[in-house]
């Protein structure tokens, strides 16, 4: 519980909200640090978060992994989307972690979302909207399983 709403964002996955000044606990991957390099050309604000969120997305796969028991899977659900132009694969960072990360039989499958209540539309200056004229995004996303090594 808390009283009010805002505290709880503090802590959760690729906050903005986390204590000032601190760091990536972990260093992006080559998916990670391209994306990161192109929202950065682009001039978005959001290259900084996107850096925090794939550093939070690196360091829950090791903690999936530690957690497991050897042989024990992991299942992720995860869309991607684009933004002023940039794609962000947050699949691709994902699986590349999994397999950095020594998970073993790393598949990604495709899968079609329907009846979604979220905007699935974005103006040209990367707002959300309703408005079927506007880019359509997150009609996709992807289901992420990996298997922890037998012999960890």
């Amino acid at each position: 519980y808390a009283r009010d709403y805002r505290d709880l964002r503090k802590g959760t996955i690729g906050s903005v909200h986390h204590a000032e000044g601190e760091q990536p606990k972990c260093g992006l991957n080559r998916v990670g640090r391209r994306i990161v390099d192109e929202l950065t050309k682009v001039g978005s604000s959001k290259a900084k978060a996107s850096s925090r969120y794939f550093s939070d997305m690196s360091q829950i796969v090791l903690r999936c992994k530690s957690l497991l028991r050897p042989g024990g899977m992991v299942f992720f659900v995860i869309g991607d989307t684009e933004y002023k132009g940039v794609k962000v694969s947050n699949s691709t960072y994902l699986k590349t972690c999994l397999k950095e990360a020594g998970f073993e039989g790393v598949k990604m499958e495709k899968r079609k979302i329907t009846g979604k209540n979220l905007s699935p539309y974005r103006t040209d200056k990367g707002k959300f909207s309703a408005d079927p004229a506007d880019k359509e995004v997150y009609a996709e996303e992807f289901v992420l399983t990996g298997r922890k090594p037998d012999h960890e």
